[in-house]
């Protein structure tokens, strides 16, 4: 109901390993009208646990898709429902 949003994320090597040190930036996606769609930065929080916290997020069905700007190749994406 704040329209505070929050993405928690946690990233394992093959291994099972958190990755630490990644430079994760993505985007929040609104599936039907890409005026809304919001950029996202991601900060550690702990090792290989990366966190977002967007403000201003209406209810409904968005997209989340997230990717590390560094060298070593990660990209993800989530289909979220904020309530």
């Amino acid at each position: 109901a704040s329209g505070q949003v929050r993405i928690d994320l946690v990233v394992k090597d093959r291994d099972g390993a958190n990755q630490p040190g990644l430079d994760l930036a993505g985007l929040l996606r609104h599936p039907s009208d890409e005026n809304r769609d919001r950029p996202i930065a991601l900060y550690p929080v702990s090792p290989g646990h990366y966190r977002a916290e967007i403000g201003g997020v209406a209810p409904g069905v968005w997209d989340v898709q997230v990717k590390n700007r560094g060298p070593q190749p990660f990209q993800a994406g989530r289909r979220l429902w904020v309530r």
